[in-house]
């Protein structure tokens, strides 16, 4: 910071061991360190990977359900056991986007495509609770199977046009609308660097 750099951070909230005292640690941080930018999204089951690991022995009964889900013999009662889990991380972070959003102003705050996998309106919701970016996929559509970081992403069929398009009708969802031709960088960083 003390050289000019824009400076961002951010958390993945729902990873193993994680507790509500260590995402008040993180908003502290964010506060304190005085951030410019904020990621945050909701972590998001990906299997054969050490973290995924961690996951399913941390929860078996979600684990099992997963598994079942798969198999494609799940019941309605494991159904109901992700649903609510989705719906818990989809309300816990976009709280703590909300929270960010009264801590550090006028920073920068994404509304994660994780969010839009867990809710279909995930981003919209995202925006109306403080965030201010969307981060469209520009990966060739040819290599994004190749690039997904968890399970079941959404928008790996969509073109560069076509995400375009989706995040103009959600952006106008919300309630908002994009800064075409503008520069993104914060506003909380100009502010900062006006003050040195």
């Amino acid at each position: 910071q003390r050289v000019g750099f824009m400076v961002g951070t951010g958390v993945m909230i729902g990873l193993p061991g994680q507790t509500c005292n260590d995402l008040a640690d993180d908003l502290r941080f964010f506060r304190d360190f005085d951030v410019d930018m904020v990621g945050m999204g909701p972590y998001i089951l990906q299997r054969n990977t050490p973290t995924g690991d961690w996951w399913l022995e941390q929860h078996p009964m979600l684990a099992e359900a997963v598994i079942a889900r798969d198999a494609d013999t799940i019941t309605a009662e494991q159904q109901h056991l992700l649903d609510t889990h989705a719906a818990a991380m989809y309300e816990l972070t976009t709280r703590m986007i909300a929270l960010s959003r009264l801590m550090l102003g006028d920073a920068n705050i994404a509304a994660t495509t994780a969010l839009q996998t867990l809710h279909p309106t995930g981003r919209e919701v995202a925006l109306m609770r403080g965030a201010n970016i969307l981060m469209p996929i520009l990966t060739p559509t040819q290599q994004r199977e190749s690039y997904k970081l968890y399970e079941g992403k959404v928008c790996l069929d969509e073109s560069a046009a076509q995400c375009r398009c989706c995040l103009e009708l959600r952006v106008a969802a919300a309630g908002k609308q994009i800064g075409y031709h503008e520069h993104g960088d914060p506003p909380h960083y100009n502010r900062r660097m006006q003050k040195q």
